[in-house]
């Protein structure tokens, strides 16, 4: 059985995954927009990062990442990849619903999905 089997006709939450970018680097590129959601959130979570990067405490971890994933020429959006846009908020719909996103112990409503993919958009 498919994820698509079990999600009915929705497409797949996972849809950046399936076009000319690499696994790992959708995530570099999605880690500093997520980060930034995160520490709007759940700041107190984030020490020990930091403290693996050599931040300070409060420090900005999702600028930091995205230096990081700059150093190692990565590109800043999933568009320098090559990726078309794509209606955010349909991403995100699917995204909302998805078994991947059930486990999250921080769920970010639709608009906040939306925002997060648009921005890794680019």
């Amino acid at each position: 059985m498919s994820s698509r089997d079990l999600r009915g006709s929705r497409p797949p939450p996972r849809a950046l995954g399936h076009g000319p970018g690499h696994h790992g680097t959708l995530v570099a590129i999605a880690t500093p927009v997520v980060l930034r959601f995160l520490a709007e959130r759940a700041d107190r979570k984030l020490g020990p990062i930091r403290e693996a990067m050599g931040l300070p405490p409060g420090g900005d971890l999702a600028r930091a990442v995205a230096e990081l994933n700059g150093r190692l020429a990565l590109p800043r959006t999933a568009s320098e990849l090559g990726y078309e846009a794509r209606d955010p908020e349909e991403l995100a719909e699917a995204a909302e619903t998805s078994l991947f996103h059930a486990t999250s112990a921080l769920r970010p409503g639709r608009s906040e999905l939306a925002a997060i993919i648009g921005d890794t958009l680019g």
